[in-house]
């Protein structure tokens, strides 16, 4: 089943960070509009609270316990497990923040994957079929989708 995946980033202490909360609504968004269901990905030591929070914004969740996660650089841990989960999604799409840790993650799931990414769309939309993104370039005198 095609889905549009929002990988979920912690906070220090173990929460959902706002910036998933905001992806997470996005997809939703993307599915209401004629896009694939959403669904999301929680990596953690302890991935509880994180899914659970998720889990209210989203109608699937996939929460992966992995003690790596709180010792190592999460990005790293996290694209190995997501990549796991999302690699039979062949045509789904792929959420993931602008933070330090959402950019290391794309970066990481691209090359897992064998996808492309496009970084720092200011908005998307589901349009003719697919999502359509808008960017701005030349220090913000130009948008372009």
């Amino acid at each position: 089943m095609i889905r549009t995946w929002v990988i979920g980033e912690l906070t220090a202490d173990g929460g959902l960070a706002r910036i998933s909360t905001e992806l997470a609504t996005l997809a939703r968004n993307l599915h209401e509009q004629g896009g694939p269901e959403p669904a999301g990905i929680v990596v953690a030591a302890d991935p509880a609270r994180a899914a659970g929070e998720l889990a209210a914004y989203l109608p699937h969740v996939v929460a992966i316990a992995d003690p790596a996660a709180g010792d190592h650089a999460w990005s790293a841990v996290a694209a190995n497990r997501a990549a796991a989960v999302i690699g039979a999604d062949g045509d789904g799409y792929v959420l993931v923040s602008t933070a330090p840790d959402g950019r290391d993650l794309a970066g990481a799931l691209m090359a897992l994957l064998g996808r492309g990414g496009l970084a720092n769309a200011t908005a998307v939309a589901w349009a003719d079929g697919g999502p359509r993104a808008e960017a701005s370039v030349f220090g913000g005198r130009l948008l372009t989708s």
